[in-house]
């Protein structure tokens, strides 16, 4: 992969991990005495702080990028569940996702994902 495409799929892990940020603020400025306030806060500060790295090509930002939305990923499924599921979740989870697989693909240096099997 070369220098180009590296900075373009960092670009757009930077973008969505800032938005995936956003949309974790949503909640907690409509209801600041929401359980979750606080964990939604944090991750959504992190989240904004390693979208930056990523723009600045920061040396850890693509690990972090895989390790924190990994971790929101795990925690929403756990802690969150299905009843409190709703529309800006499924975006903010499909968001996370996808920038994990981006920031695997800066970190493994290759085009496009290995084969599973």
């Amino acid at each position: 992969m070369n220098t180009k495409q590296k900075k373009h799929l960092r670009y757009l892990a930077a973008t969505l991990l800032c938005a995936s940020g956003i949309m974790h603020l949503l909640p907690v400025f409509a209801d600041p005495g929401h359980g979750m306030a606080v964990p939604l806060f944090l991750f959504a500060l992190m989240y904004l702080i390693i979208g930056g790295m990523l723009v600045n090509n920061a040396r850890m930002a693509s690990v972090l990028g895989i390790v924190i939305p990994l971790l929101g990923i795990v925690i929403g499924f756990v802690v969150i569940g299905a009843h409190h599921w709703d529309t800006l979740m499924t975006g903010m989870f499909v968001i996370n996702a996808i920038v994990v697989l981006l920031c695997v693909m800066l970190v493994s240096g290759r085009n496009r994902m290995p084969a599973v099997g």
